[in-house]
């Protein structure tokens, strides 16, 4: 996922930050749902938003460094496994 703003939508609460994330081959092939230039009609394309909150849960969403700890955990244990 990308994240491409906070409350980007115009129907968006301004007292509560909803921060958005898109897909990667929406944003690769239309752009960021964020820009009005975005074509979210483009067939065969389909644009998927993730809305989250502070209200989410914290673990749904992980740091660059959390990243890189879980993907260096999980390719100790590929390695181990082979």
């Amino acid at each position: 996922m990308i994240y491409v703003g906070v409350n980007i939508f115009p129907d968006d609460d301004p007292s509560t930050a909803v921060y958005y994330f898109q897909d990667t081959v929406s944003h690769s092939l239309l752009g960021s749902v964020a820009s009005p230039e975005c074509d979210t009609q483009r067939e065969g394309v389909e644009v998927q938003v993730f809305p989250y909150t502070q209200a989410d849960p914290n673990g749904s969403i992980l740091t660059l460094s959390e990243v890189v700890t879980a993907l260096n955990d999980a390719l100790k244990r590929a390695s181990w496994r082979h």
